[in-house]
């Protein structure tokens, strides 16, 4: 009673088309589900091209707002007036 083994599904799937361009021979990572090139191979992203796309991509990059200018003036305030309390307990 011999089972034959059941070929591993990346043994199975298509294969990246890319090639090397020194040595011209085949990328042999399994290609990514309905592409013709693997994970390494894909092409980097060309980026937003509407403005509302834009818009997504400037608010998901947005992560806390600790350095905006409106902060960073409001701390140059607060920092102005510690030195001048400090000076004027220290007497100077």
């Amino acid at each position: 009673m011999s089972k034959k083994p059941m070929p591993a599904p990346l043994a199975t799937a298509p294969r990246c088309t890319a090639k090397s361009k020194r040595s011209g021979v085949q990328c042999r990572a399994p290609a990514v589900r309905g592409k013709t090139k693997c994970r390494m191979h894909g092409g980097k992203s060309t980026g937003a091209k509407t403005t509302e796309g834009k818009e997504r991509c400037r608010e998901a990059a947005f992560i806390h707002g600790f350095y905006v200018a409106e902060n960073l003036a409001r701390w140059r305030q607060v920092g102005a007036w510690l030195r001048e309390i400090n000076r004027k307990v220290k007497g100077r």
